[in-house]
C-alpha cells in the first residue's frame, strides 16, 4: 500500500510538471488525450492563452471541446482540424522547439468563407451573365409614289412632273430592315388623318371634301358623274364585294342569292363589285353589269319566290310610270323594301340602270314630301276595286273634292307608307341618298320615268363606231360594208324593246356606254359581244338579211342565260 501511494504521488506531480509546460518545452508532446486526468477544466481556464490567436482555433462557437462527442472523438486529437497546425507537413511534431506563425484575420476570413474570398479556385455555380450588345438597326430606303387614283405602271416623264406640281408623286421614307408590314401600315395609319365614312359625322366632311367638284355643277349628267368617280375612288383600295350565282340554277335559287346579298347588313356598297357566274367562264365588267341589270328587271317585274302562293312575287304594283310598292304585309316583316333601297343605291354608285316607272307621288314622299301635298293621280292607284268606287264617287255631289282626294291618298301613300320609309332607310345606307340630299334637281334623272330612256335608232347608230378598212384583219372591205348594212338596217326596224335587248345584250346593261360602241367583223358562226370593251362581233359570211336578222334576233334573246365566253 506504501509502494502504490507513491507512485500515485509521483504521477500528480508529473501530470500536474506538464500541465505547467507550454507545448514547445514538452516538445510537442502527444496530444493530451493520451494523458489521463482532468485536461476539461484547465483548458477551460487557459482560453485567453497561448492558442488565443485572432479568428483562431478556440473562437468557434462551442470551442473545441464543447463540440458534441468531446474532445477525444475527433479523429486525431486537438490539432487535426482542418487548416490547423498539424495540417501542414513537417508539423510542430516533427521540428521541436518551433513556433508556427499565426494566421492572419484574412486567412481565417478565407478559411471561413472560401466561396467568397477564394478567386480562381473551385467550380463556378453561376456564371456571371455576359451581356449582348443589341444589334444596331439597319435602315433601309424606300421609294413609293403619291397618286391620285391606281396606277398599273409607275409614272415616268412628265406624268412625275405633272405629280409633283399637285403635291403628289415620288416619296422616300427610312425604315428598318426588320420592319414587317403589320409595323409598316400602322405606322402609315398613325401619321394619315384617316376619315370613317361609315359614320354619320364623317359623311359630311365626304362631302364637303367634294362640294367643289360636284355640288356646283349646272350640267346634271356631269354632277352625278363626277360624284361617282368621288365615291369610287375612296373605296377603290378596299377589299372587293363578291358576288356568285350559279348561271345553271332555277330562277327562285338565282333570285334567292341576290335577296341573300342585300340582305346583309353595314356593308360599304362603294366598294368595287366582284361578280361570277358558276358554270359561266365570263370575267370583267360585263358580268357585274349583267347583275345590276337584273336586280332593276326583278324589281319591275317581280322575284320568283313563293310568298303567297304565287309564282312572282312584285316589291311595286300599279302600271308602268305609276309604280307604288306592295301592300304586302309580310314583304315589309321580310325587309324586302330595304333590300330593294340597297339595290337601286348600290346599281347608280357604279353607275348602272335606275329604278324607273315609280310614281311621282311616291317619290315625292320618299324624299322626305308630305302626302297631302304630294300631287296624286287616279292612276297611281294599284287596287281597280279602289279605282273604280273613285270613279263612282265622283258624280255624287255628297262628297266633296277634298274628301275624294283623302281617299285617293290614302289609298296610295297612307296605305303604304311603312314600305316607303323601308325603301328610304335602304337608300340612306347607300351614297345616293347624299346625292338626292344635296342636289334634288337630279331626282328626275335618278328615278326616271317609264320610257325615258331615250334608245331610238338614231341615238343608238351614232354612238357606234363602224369597222374601218385594216390590213390585220381577214375579211375584206366589201364584207364589212354588207355587214354593218344589215345592222344599220336592223337596228332601223327594230321595236324598242329589240334595241333596249340589243344594248344589253351589246354592253351587259340596258344603259348607253360614255364611250362609243364598236363593232367588228370576224370569222365566226353567230354574232357575239365582248361587254367588257362594248364591242359586238358579228361573222361576215352573210349575204342576206333574213339570215342576219333571225340570227340576231336568237341571240339577243339570250342575254338573261350567261355569257359563254371568257
Amino acid at each position: 500500500m506504501t509502494e502504490q501511494h507513491s507512485n500515485a504521488e509521483i504521477l500528480r506531480s508529473v501530470r500536474h510538471l506538464m500541465f505547467s509546460l507550454s507545448p514547445s518545452e514538452r516538445g510537442g508532446g502527444a496530444a493530451s488525450g493520451s494523458v489521463p486526468g482532468p485536461s476539461q477544466e484547465i483548458r477551460e481556464q487557459r482560453q485567453g492563452g497561448q492558442n488565443e490567436r485572432p479568428g483562431g482555433q478556440n473562437e468557434r462557437q462551442g470551442g473545441q471541446n464543447e463540440r458534441p462527442g468531446g474532445q477525444n472523438e475527433r479523429q486525431g486529437g486537438q490539432n487535426e482540424r482542418p487548416g490547423g497546425q498539424n495540417e501542414r507537413p513537417g508539423a510542430q511534431n516533427e521540428r521541436p522547439g518551433h513556433q508556427p506563425p499565426r494566421p492572419s484575420l484574412q486567412m481565417e476570413i478565407t478559411r471561413s468563407f472560401p466561396g467568397m474570398f477564394t478567386k480562381g479556385r473551385g467550380k463556378r455555380r453561376f456564371p456571371a451573365a455576359t451581356l449582348v450588345p443589341a444589334k444596331r438597326p439597319k435602315p433601309l430606303e424606300v421609294a413609293f409614289h403619291l397618286l391620285p387614283k391606281t396606277y398599273e405602271k409607275t409614272p415616268i416623264g412628265p406624268e412625275q412632273l405633272v405629280h409633283l406640281q399637285a403635291g403628289l408623286g415620288r416619296r422616300t421614307a427610312n425604315i428598318d430592315e426588320s420592319t414587317t408590314h403589320n409595323e409598316l401600315l400602322t405606322e402609315h395609319i398613325k401619321s394619315c388623318n384617316i376619315i370613317d365614312i361609315d359614320s354619320d359625322e364623317n359623311l359630311a366632311v365626304v362631302e364637303d371634301s367634294c362640294e367643289q367638284e360636284w355640288v356646283t355643277v349646272q350640267d346634271l349628267t356631269r354632277a352625278i358623274s363626277q360624284f361617282r368617280d368621288d365615291v369610287l375612288s375612296i373605296h377603290e383600295s378596299k377589299n372587293p364585294l363578291l358576288l356568285s350565282m350559279d348561271i345553271r340554277s332555277s330562277p327562285a335559287e338565282q333570285d334567292a342569292v341576290l335577296i341573300c346579298f342585300y340582305k346583309k347588313p353595314n356593308i360599304e356598297w362603294g366598294r368595287p363589285l366582284k361578280g361570277r357566274f358558276e358554270g359561266d367562264a365570263a370575267i370583267g365588267e360585263g358580268v357585274s353589269h349583267l347583275f345590276f341589270s337584273t336586280c332593276m328587271d326583278k324589281l319591275n317585274s317581280g322575284f320568283c319566290i313563293n310568298f303567297a302562293n304565287t309564282d312572282v312575287t312584285r316589291l311595286f304594283d300599279g302600271e308602268p310610270g305609276h309604280l307604288v310598292p306592295s301592300a304586302s304585309h309580310f314583304l315589309v316583316e321580310s325587309d324586302m323594301f330595304i333590300m330593294a333601297g340597297r339595290m337601286v343605291g348600290h346599281s347608280f354608285v357604279h353607275g348602272g340602270p335606275c329604278l324607273s316607272g315609280l310614281s311621282p307621288a311616291v317619290v315625292h314622299v320618299l324624299l322626305g314630301g308630305s302626302p297631302e301635298t304630294a300631287t296624286v293621280t287616279l292612276e297611281d292607284c294599284p287596287d281597280l276595286d279602289i279605282r273604280a268606287t273613285i270613279r263612282l264617287l265622283e258624280g255624287e255631289s255628297e262628297l266633296s273634292d277634298e274628301g275624294k282626294r283623302s281617299m285617293l291618298i290614302h289609298a296610295v301613300i297612307g296605305r303604304v307608307i311603312r314600305q316607303i320609309k323601308q325603301l328610304r332607310r335602304g337608300l340612306k345606307e347607300t351614297p345616293m341618298w347624299a346625292m338626292l340630299s344635296q342636289r334634288p334637281d337630279t331626282v328626275a334623272l335618278l328615278f326616271p320615268q317609264e320610257g325615258a330612256v331615250d334608245y331610238s335608232p338614231a341615238v343608238i347608230l351614232q354612238r357606234i363606231t363602224w369597222p374601218r378598212d385594216d390590213e390585220d384583219d381577214d375579211c375584206s372591205v366589201d364584207t364589212k360594208c354588207r355587214v354593218s348594212g344589215y345592222l344599220r338596217r336592223f337596228i332601223e326596224n327594230a321595236s324598242p324593246d329589240v334595241r333596249t335587248n340589243l344594248v344589253k345584250f351589246w354592253t351587259g346593261w340596258e344603259i348607253l356606254p360614255r364611250n362609243n360602241l364598236s363593232i367588228e367583223v370576224v370569222n365566226g358562226r353567230f354574232p357575239t359581244a365582248s361587254t367588257c370593251y362594248e364591242t359586238l362581233r358579228i361573222p361576215g359570211h352573210y349575204k342576206d338579211y333574213a339570215s342576219f336578222e333571225n340570227d340576231m334576233l336568237a341571240c339577243i334573246g339570250t342575254c338573261q342565260t350567261g355569257f359563254g365566253l371568257v
